[in-house]
């Protein structure tokens, strides 16, 4: 998932998130993603419990590789 600058008539109107799926791309505002998401809460704990291990291994694999950099 990356965030992109979204454009209007050429002018930035917010931040686009790009969500990469099977066959399509979809590109949301995060009010527009953060709706959907409250429509089920269960999906919106399992994607933060998801988020905080991504981090947790990340930091761990930077401590094992010897890069110290990863916040």
């Amino acid at each position: 998932m990356e965030e992109r600058e979204q454009y209007q008539a050429g002018k930035p109107a917010g931040r686009l998130i790009e969500l990469r799926m099977t066959k399509t791309t979809l590109y949301l505002t995060e009010a527009e993603l953060s709706r959907l998401l409250a429509r089920e809460p269960e999906l919106w704990r399992a994607a933060i419990k998801r988020g905080k291990f991504a981090v947790r291994r990340k930091k761990e694999h930077a401590r094992i590789s010897g890069n110290i950099d990863v916040v």
